[in-house]
């Protein structure tokens, strides 16, 4: 019996094993099966149009880890617009985007990491230098200083712009910025790389390195995506391709599969009979059409053996020369209209759009936002423009002080205007008088109107959004930034406003508007509550600035059309309107300090100007939100 029990344990565990290795095996089989069908990138039916044209119909698109794949296809078939929705730059129609097993395209939010690229030609900004570029660049993917600065030098050197890195980029050549696109894609360590033309304005021998490049990558499991509308470089390049012509799909496949389609090469031969060669077997032989010799197609073996046959026969051949190639032969029958283009997915009319849904993956986040409000600091700093700003705030209303002090005139008609010899309170109060008559719609606009429309006249939108931040981050960083230095500028005229009376006139009492006298400790507390009780108008011909900057994309508007209706309002107020009407305004916020100076003080106006300037602030900031999320990065 114990033997018997024995047997039986050993029968049990055999079976044991045996179903273990059964159950390993069938999960081995199952994970190298998902292994083979994972795709670097998957693009399933995507499709596009603007108003009547029809850009993308229905395509499809997947590559493997380590595939370089072709994209193929004459100017205007739709490779650039394809591309620009794989990273999320054009939203598409129809159709759904995979890239390294997570969603993409417009409605992932912020493009994945490892994936990389650009359409198009690379856009950077001209007033920095190649490496400031990729410095900005790799702070908005997270990259910290230390090892972004060595990762940028690296992205350098593989791309031959080490010597040029500190050139600001204003001086670089087309084929440069070519190279400066490719460094940026390769900073974010890419695993699916997208290129749209990218040896175009490269010379021969940058263009050979960047094959090299790409072959490299390719071996160490990146996946490429080489658009071109040049089938040799294709040939020369890629394993597999797809060929689109007006926005469809006529043929997708390995390189292997459109030789096999090709059809024969075409060569012209010349005899010392002709006639007599058109009698030979073995060769498709017709007279050529300009009268200059024979045209001959045959599968390369059969064309020596016809070659052959016409010595047998007494007839010389002179001279036997390739016509074209058989490839190209294909490729032009393909995108003529005559290869049969796959039937492509039916777009949505304008009509039938859906509204832009409510995307959760393309919010703010607040490390995003602060990201992105680092990288507009940076630009900012490096602009004349920013310091010429601060300075005239700063150097203003010294200026104001010392010719008030200098002449014997007063500005009799402006509201503290005797007082500015007797007391130095006054000098702050008059400039910002001033300044909310005309000069806060230029302080609060010059900046806010074209943080946004820059990168429309630079062509950067796809630059910066094919990096690891949402345009939500974008977004909210940009409007930190406009209403920080909105903010700034405001202080800075306070602060020397406040110093340049003080040190210019002195801090004797001042009258206020109802006759009484202020001692210094009373007049400070209330003139540096009318400067504060301005900022939130301020903030709101900001958000107005950067709705008409969003809006029409241009930085003359941006900064112009502000200006403009702050001095539209400003005569708009003077009118004998209704008091609803005057509420409206944007412009009477600005004087509603009015009231810190009477006794007893009225708030009234600095409440309901706060209000008013708040309603402006927050329905500009989410027009020009809604704007900035809807809108195609197509660059410039």
């Amino acid at each position: 019996m114990p033997r018997r029990k024995e047997a039986h344990a050993g029968v049990d565990d055999v079976t044991r094993a045996l179903a273990t290795l059964y159950i390993v095996a069938r999960c081995a089989t199952a994970f190298g099966t998902a292994m083979a069908e994972s795709f670097a990138l998957e693009a399933l039916g995507l499709a596009k149009r603007y108003g009547d044209r029809v850009a993308v119909d229905g395509v499809d698109l997947r590559l493997r880890p380590g595939e370089v794949h072709g994209l193929l296809g004459p100017n205007g078939a739709g490779k650039t617009t394809l591309m620009r929705m794989v990273l999320g730059l054009v939203r598409a129609d129809a159709g759904t985007v995979r890239v390294l097993d997570r969603p993409g395209g417009a409605e992932a939010g912020a493009v994945p990491d490892g994936v990389a690229g650009f359409v198009d030609t690379p856009r950077f900004y001209p007033y920095l230098s190649g490496r400031a570029n990729l410095r900005l660049l790799s702070r908005l993917d997270g990259g910290t200083s230390p090892a972004s600065a060595a990762a940028i030098a690296e992205a350098l050197e593989q791309v031959g712009l080490t010597p040029h890195a500190d050139a600001k980029v204003r001086g670089y050549s087309a084929g440069m910025r070519q190279r400066l696109g490719l460094a940026a894609a390769l900073l974010r360590k890419p695993r699916l790389l997208l290129l749209d033309e990218p040896t175009h304005s490269l010379d021969p021998a940058g263009a050979r390195d960047l094959r090299a490049r790409v072959r490299t990558l390719a071996a160490a499991g990146v996946a490429v995506l080489w658009s071109s509308h040049d089938l040799a470089e294709v040939e020369a390049l890629c394993s597999s391709l797809t060929i689109v012509h007006e926005g469809r799909v006529v043929f997708a496949g390995a390189m292997a599969d459109l030789r096999a389609r090709a059809p024969d090469a075409v060569h012209r031969l010349r005899t010392s009979d002709d006639a007599g060669a058109l009698g030979i077997d073995g060769a498709t032989v017709r007279a050529a059409a300009d009268g200059d010799g024979l045209d001959v197609s045959a599968p390369g073996g059969s064309l020596d053996a016809y070659v052959l046959a016409l010595g047998r026969a007494g007839i010389a051949v002179r001279s036997l020369e390739r016509q074209d190639r058989s490839l190209e032969a294909l490729f032009l029958k393909l995108t003529s209209g005559e290869g049969g283009a796959t039937k492509g997915a039916v777009v949505a009319t304008p009509d039938a759009r859906a509204p832009v849904p409510d995307r959760p993956a393309d919010a703010a986040s607040l490390r995003g936002a602060l990201a992105c409000a680092r990288l507009e600091l940076a630009k900012l700093a490096a602009q004349l423009r920013t310091w010429l700003v601060l300075a005239t705030c700063l150097a203003g209303p010294f200026a104001f002080a010392a010719a008030m002090k200098l002449q014997s005139s007063l500005p009799e008609d402006t509201l503290f205007g005797r007082s500015v010899k007797a007391s130095g309170f006054a000098v702050p109060l008059v400039v910002l008088g001033f300044a909310a008559s005309w000069a806060f719609p230029v302080l609060t606009s010059v900046v806010a109107g074209d943080l946004f429309s820059s990168e429309d006249r630079y062509g950067t939108w796809p630059t910066v959004l094919a990096r690891s931040r949402t345009r939500g981050d974008v977004f909210a960083g940009k409007g930190l930034v406009a209403m920080a230095f909105s903010t700034l500028a405001v202080a800075v005229l306070a602060a020397a406003s406040v110093l340049a009376g003080a040190l210019v006139i002195g801090s004797q009492p001042l009258l206020d508007l109802s006759g009484a006298e202020l001692p210094p400790g009373r007049a400070m507390p209330l003139v540096l509550a009318a400067w504060a009780s301005v900022l939130p108008a301020a903030l709101a011909f900001t958000a107005l600035a950067v709705a008409l900057s969003v809006g029409t994309r241009s930085s003359a508007a941006g900064v112009g059309l502000p200006v403009l209706a702050g001095f539209g309002m400003q005569l708009v107020s003077m009118l004998d309107l209704p008091g609803v009407v005057r509420q409206l305004l944007l412009t009477p916020p600005f004087i509603a300090w009015h009231g810190l100076f009477t006794e007893p003080p009225f708030h009234g106006p600095l409440v309901e100007g706060s209000a008013i300037s708040g309603a402006y602030l927050v329905a500009c900031l989410a027009a020009a939100y809604r704007t900035v999320r809807a809108r195609d990065a197509a660059g410039g």
